[in-house]
């Protein structure tokens, strides 16, 4: 039951809140947020019951192509980040819940800085639409803060 709690949304994809479990009683509830950095995007299906049958075992694609850039491009797997997300969640939301594209604007930014080369993006699925809405919002932003230093 909690799992499917936790997948579940609320209104306006707010964060899932059932009034008859005792967790959320006490103020609590299921606060379902993805996992961060490499680690959450180096293995897709890991461990999972169909991840043999769906992607013919653990997936390391990822942790492959991180490793590839490091040792063909010469990029440092520290200056390398993952940005997952909620899948369940429209970028505009994920903007307002948790400050996404914030802090992937952050995120993006030190990563050049620290690897004093291009950034390089890599999108997959879902990560693809987010990405695009991203680019879109960054540039809104960068007219915003252009239009105020004038």
């Amino acid at each position: 039951r909690c799992w499917q709690d936790c997948m579940m949304l609320g209104l306006n994809q707010t964060d899932y809140y059932h009034p008859d479990h005792d967790a959320d009683k006490n103020g609590g509830g299921c606060k379902l947020r993805p996992d961060e950095g490499l680690d959450a995007i180096s293995s897709l299906s890991p461990g999972s019951i169909l991840s043999s049958s769906l992607v013919g075992g653990t997936n390391t694609v990822y942790a492959w192509l991180t490793q590839w850039l490091a040792d063909n491009l010469g990029y440092d797997v520290a200056s390398i980040i993952g940005l997952p997300n909620d899948w369940r969640l429209s970028p505009d939301v994920m903007e307002g819940r948790d400050g996404y594209m914030t802090l992937t604007r952050r995120r993006i930014e030190a990563a050049v800085s620290s690897n004093g080369e291009p950034g390089i993006m890599v999108a997959h699925s879902m990560g693809n639409v987010i990405f695009r809405y991203f680019l879109e919002w960054l540039r809104n932003e960068l007219r915003e803060e252009a239009h105020e230093r004038i």
